[in-house]
């Protein structure tokens, strides 16, 4: 204990805790002894409040399987009121699959978005005056199509092997 500080493995620590080692994955263990559908991680929370209410932001780990198979979750709730986050807040889960979703807990694609009851779900592109936006698409390496905007010329455009390709509709401001 230094200045207010606690130092693991280091006698200098820079912030309130700081973990030091040199044994790659070696650090911080949470560990909550529990079955399935159980979550533990960091809670956040800004708030001159000293009791254990208005923890409004969270990273978790949710064990869902056998051998601590599980997700990430990051929890967000804004909701104007002492409680605090659980796993109905969840904003964006990474499964141990690797497929992310924003919106949903259960991702079935690699990027899987939803925008819930009556919300739209959309996808914003921008970029800088004088600077394109563009979405493209490949198979391994080769660049197979995109769908983008050229800001020289107030296009949108619809092409086969890239932006420099064949474009396929073009769509202009008149």
């Amino acid at each position: 204990y230094f200045a207010g500080k606690v130092g693991i493995g280091t006698e200098s620590p820079f912030n309130k805790i700081h973990v030091n080692t040199s044994v790659d994955g070696d650090g911080l263990l949470l560990d909550y002894t529990a079955n399935n559908n159980k979550y533990v991680g960091v809670f956040f929370k800004v708030d001159t409040n000293t009791s254990d209410t208005y923890k409004k932001g969270a990273l978790v780990w949710e064990r869902t399987g056998s051998y601590n198979e599980g997700r990430f979750h990051f929890l967000l709730n804004n909701d104007d009121n002492a409680s605090n986050v659980d796993l109905t807040d969840s904003k964006v889960t990474i499964l141990s699959t690797g497929n992310v979703g924003i919106g949903t807990t259960s991702p079935i694609e690699l990027l899987h978005l939803y925008g819930g009851v009556g919300n739209p779900t959309r996808i914003r592109l921008q970029a800088d005056d004088g600077q394109d936006d563009v979405l493209t698409f490949h198979q391994s390496t080769t660049q197979k199509g995109a769908v983008g905007y050229d800001d020289s010329d107030d296009v949108v455009s619809l092409t086969y092997g890239g932006l420099s390709g064949t474009t396929g509709i073009k769509i202009n401001s008149s």
